[in-house]
């Protein structure tokens, strides 16, 4: 009904007591937001192409996706689809003063900044996107995951 895996499911409610025990007004809870997509219709669509061109063994690099992306924007008239990869240049400023007056409120040595990377060692350079393993193209998995995190002081 929701289009989620039962295996989410199952791991939200092994962990209820936690999420239900939180306290609404702390850190980690103002701290996590749910990102839904702008176009959920468009979003939906396009992953249902994506996967059945996964299943075909086609090869879809990013130039194509943002290309489908525009043509399914084109076909349920939505206007302002721009199929960018992040926030716009024009966005940028107001960006950073949101998040410059939002920080203003932490001290230094509380402002973090953290990211994980995975590193593929073995496998070698790619250019389209897949789920898994594309046909003649078979590669290693072996994966490497570091996170990297430092604060502002």
């Amino acid at each position: 009904k929701f289009g989620i895996d039962a295996s989410t499911v199952s791991d939200i409610l092994k962990k209820k007591d936690y999420y239900l025990n939180l306290n609404q007004k702390s850190v980690e809870v103002k701290s996590q937001r749910d990102c839904l997509p702008k176009f959920p219709q468009l979003e939906t669509a396009l992953a249902l192409w994506l996967d059945n061109c996964i299943n075909a063994n086609l090869c879809i690099n990013k130039d194509l996706l943002i290309h489908k992306a525009h043509n399914f924007a084109k076909l349920q008239n939505i206007i302002n689809f721009t199929g960018s990869e992040g926030a716009s240049i024009e966005e940028l400023p107001h960006l950073r003063t949101e998040l410059q007056t939002f920080l203003q409120n932490w001290d230094l040595n509380d402002i973090y900044n953290c990211d994980g990377i995975g590193l593929y060692w073995k496998m070698e350079p790619s250019k389209t996107l897949s789920t898994h393993s594309v046909a003649s193209t078979k590669t290693s998995k072996d994966r490497v995951t570091v996170l990297l995190t430092c604060n502002a002081m």
